[in-house]
Formats: C-alpha cells, structure tokens, sequence
C-alpha cells in the first residue's frame, strides 16, 4: 500500500496484491520483476501510478487494465505473459481520502 500526504493528511493511495508470482513460475520471480520495473518506469500523465496499457519486450509482455474509475477512484488489473505463459497478475485499486467535516460535508485533500 501506498500512501501520499498533502498538508500532513493523507490525501491519495493505492492498494494492491493478489496472485503475484504464478505458481510454478516462482523460480522467475527475479526476472520477472527486472521487467515489471521497466514497465513501471514508462507512466504516462494520464495513469502516473502504473505501467502503460501495454509495453513488450523481446517475448516478454505487460498488460495494464483499467476496469473502472480513475486515480480519483479507481480499479486496475496487470499481468505479466513470458514466452505466451502468465507468469504474473495483480489488482489493485486507488483513490483520494475524502473525510467529512463537523457538519458531515465532504473535505476533498486539496481543501485542508
């Protein structure tokens, strides 16, 4: 989990876990995650918290799906497929902290 502070309070974060490592490939776990870290590094403005849709290398292949929302709120799935095999799957979501005020209206991060 990550989190981010804004003025002290936290303001946005993500979530993620699952399958990880596909059973039986734990062996390439190492490789694995050498090539999930280039497709984190390639962000884009649109997703800045993730790999990009999609990003290959060699037979080597990251997939990034957005199911719904955004970085407001929002939930995503990736995987990770070598020589046509999963080797790696995750989902995760993400979001802003909206806490309520003493008269139970909303208090957006950028507001404090």
């Amino acid at each position: 989990m990550t989190t981010v502070y804004y003025k002290d309070f936290p303001a946005w974060s993500m979530s993620y876990g699952g399958t990880g490592q596909t059973e039986g490939f734990e062996d390439q776990a190492d490789k694995t995650f050498k090539f999930l870290q280039k497709a984190l590094m390639l962000v884009t403005p649109e997703m800045p918290f993730r790999g990009p849709k999609e990003f290959k290398e060699g037979e080597n292949l990251y997939e990034f799906d957005l199911l719904s929302g955004d970085i407001t709120d929002g939930k995503w799935e990736e995987r990770i497929v070598e020589k046509g095999q999963l080797t790696f799957s995750q989902s995760g979501i993400v979001g802003i902290f909206v806490s309520k005020g003493p008269n139970g209206k909303p208090i957006y991060p950028w507001n404090r």
